[in-house]
């Protein structure tokens, strides 16, 4: 699977619960406004990597912008490192793959931010990150709303300039821990460090609308009403 484009929108926090995140970018009708956007950074980390904990830190402090959503994505891959990440899931190993595919890149490695799903770059060298961040344009919003309790009304009708075709695009929905979570780890080669992670990825649901669709109407998965979410 390609990632070619991105388009993204916070849910607002009577979608998805407690989201101090959401509320402070959404306007009044519940998303980010249509001119403006987010830049999509997200770190593929691992509690096992010596070098991801700077990075953990690094998307702590680039999460306090306004023009970004920051993500988490614990792997799996380096878990045979003598300790097993807590947080990691199969599926965001996949996920980077799929990016080592699009980007063609040769390898994956940790720890690696991604940004609006086109340039991958190193998340513990926070200069290059934040140069990368100055040049890289927001990414347009997606419209949502409420359709009812539980269920999320996805606006697909867009300008023909924007490189976004519901017939040939899945989008995914995205819920994330809103408060951080630290972890004490006890061995391997991050032995004794306490490693405090933010916006840790919770849930990944892909949303495929069907070709000549101008609306998705998506049932919210189980737990998404505890969590902050986004789709793009």
């Amino acid at each position: 699977m390609r990632m070619t484009s991105f388009l993204v929108s916070v849910c607002m926090m009577a979608l998805c619960g407690a989201n101090a995140l959401a509320q402070d970018r959404a306007a009044q009708a519940g998303t980010v406004p249509p001119e403006h956007g987010l830049k999509v950074v997200e770190l593929f980390t691992s509690q096992a990597c010596p070098n991801s904990p700077h990075a953990d830190e690094n998307l702590g402090l680039i999460m306090a912008r306004e023009d970004v959503l920051a993500l988490s994505l614990p792997v799996t891959y380096w878990d045979y490192f003598g300790w097993t990440d807590t947080l990691a899931e199969p599926e965001f190993d996949a996920r980077q793959e799929n990016y080592v595919e699009s980007m063609a890149t040769q390898w994956l490695y940790t720890p690696q931010m991604v940004i609006n799903g086109k340039t991958g770059i190193g998340g513990d060298d926070l200069d290059a990150v934040e140069s990368e961040l100055a040049s890289a344009d927001a990414v347009p919003p997606l419209a949502l709303s409420l359709a009812e309790p539980g269920r999320l009304h996805i606006d697909l009708s867009r300008d023909t300039s924007s490189p976004f075709d519901a017939g040939s695009t899945t989008m995914t929905f995205v819920t994330w821990s809103p408060t951080p979570i630290t972890v004490d780890i006890h061995s391997g080669k991050n032995a004794g460090r306490r490693v405090t992670y933010h916006n840790v990825v919770r849930q990944l649901h892909t949303i495929a609308p069907r070709s000549g669709v101008s609306s998705v109407d998506y049932t919210l998965p189980e737990g998404a009403g505890d969590m902050s979410c986004a789709v793009m």
